[in-house]
């Protein structure tokens, strides 16, 4: 084994994502990921023709900041390019986390940072973007190895959608096409679920086609509030309809403005009445019904934890009383076999004992009646 392969191997075991970040996870910017111990396997990227994805081995950590190497070279601009990605992992629940991109977006290689072949990378090479970084662009990433969103990756919706609007005004990011009179409720699914009514809307307009969205993370920047939502249609295109947006929310008066572009907040100047193609804007108004005061994140696996406890301590107070029913009944029994032996004993001391007392006076007259 070469010097260089056993340097990479002794990088790479000291670079560990979490035991529970194993498996598949749902990425609101790349889809279904693989994450092992210490790679993350199927990343989609086109760096060219021939390659639509890359796996990559984790070579450097520092707190939750992770470097990212492509597993391989990918030939492309006449020459060889290994990929590097610099990620910023953020933990919410077992079921749940959000990551940064440190790299900067480039136009062939998309948010990685790209080397030639020899070139060695650090982590803070790397993670060459700016910092701090926009809150508006972090990037969801869902427990997914069903294949379908658990109940536990959803959130409370923020306070702007605890409601009900009758009249939800849809236009493209330019404001040239318009569709009005659609509505939402936002009571109706435990203040986890937002169910939009369609008007007759132009493609464009509209990123699910049932209407029935989940809310899964939200965090609030400079007053302007960022959602991801989940899509929940049985499949989407990826094109017109998306797994997961994002909303960018902001209340004045009575009234919600917000905008929503597909996957994640990609763009820093995406807010509550701006937004890029192909992200659409939204006007909701006249509202019709008000939700009970939400909570920042349902955060289902304390629920789980706390009927785990609760399922525990109830088994013990069960055995518990199953034993001291035991103990009762056979020191019931025993107490029992005491009496009975004790009147047993009475009984025979009763018949050896002197007759005396006032017994005495009683027994002699019988017997003196008996001689009479």
């Amino acid at each position: 084994m070469s010097d260089a392969v056993q340097l990479f191997n002794l990088l790479a075991s000291t670079c560990e994502f979490p035991d529970e970040l194993q498996g598949i996870w749902y990425s609101s910017h790349k889809g279904n990921l693989n994450f092992t111990g210490t790679e993350v396997l199927g990343y989609p990227i086109a760096m060219s023709a021939t390659v639509s994805e890359l796996n990559f081995n984790c070579t450097e950590k520092n707190g939750d900041y992770y470097l990212l190497m492509a597993d391989r070279y990918v030939f492309t601009l006449n020459t060889n390019v290994r990929a590097y990605i610099c990620l910023r992992l953020h933990r919410v629940s077992a079921f749940k986390y959000y990551y940064y991109l440190g790299s900067t977006l480039t136009t062939i290689y998309d948010y990685v940072y790209g080397v030639l072949e020899g070139t060695a990378v650090s982590l803070s090479e790397a993670c060459d973007r700016t910092e701090p970084y926009e809150e508006s662009t972090f990037i969801t990433l869902i427990k997914n190895d069903t294949g379908i969103i658990p109940a536990m990756t959803e959130s409370s919706c923020p306070s702007q959608f605890l409601a009900s609007y009758s009249n939800v005004l849809m236009t493209d990011n330019s404001g040239s096409t318009t569709c009005d009179g659609n509505s939402v409720d936002g009571c109706s699914s435990n203040l986890t679920a937002m169910s939009y009514t369609y008007q007759a809307c132009s493609s464009g307009l509209v990123f699910n086609s049932a209407g029935s969205v989940s809310c899964i993370y939200y965090l609030t920047s400079n007053g302007i509030t960022y959602l991801h939502t989940w899509n929940n249609d049985v499949t989407v295109d990826d094109s017109t309809t998306y797994r997961m947006v994002c909303y960018a929310i902001k209340s004045i008066g009575s009234t919600v403005y917000a905008t929503v572009y597909p996957h994640f907040c990609s763009d820093v100047k995406q807010n509550h009445s701006d937004v890029a193609s192909p992200g659409i804007k939204l006007q909701f108004s006249q509202s019709t019904q008000t939700c009970a005061t939400s909570v920042t994140d349902y955060n289902y696996a304390g629920y789980i934890f706390l009927i785990i406890i609760m399922t525990i301590l109830i088994s013990i107070l069960v055995i518990g009383g199953c034993i001291l029913y035991k103990k009762l009944k056979d020191g019931d029994k025993t107490l029992k076999d005491t009496l009975c032996c004790r009147n047993k004993h009475q009984i025979q001391n009763q018949d050896q004992l002197e007759l005396s007392g006032r017994d005495f006076p009683r027994i002699k007259t019988a017997k003196l009646r008996k001689v009479i």
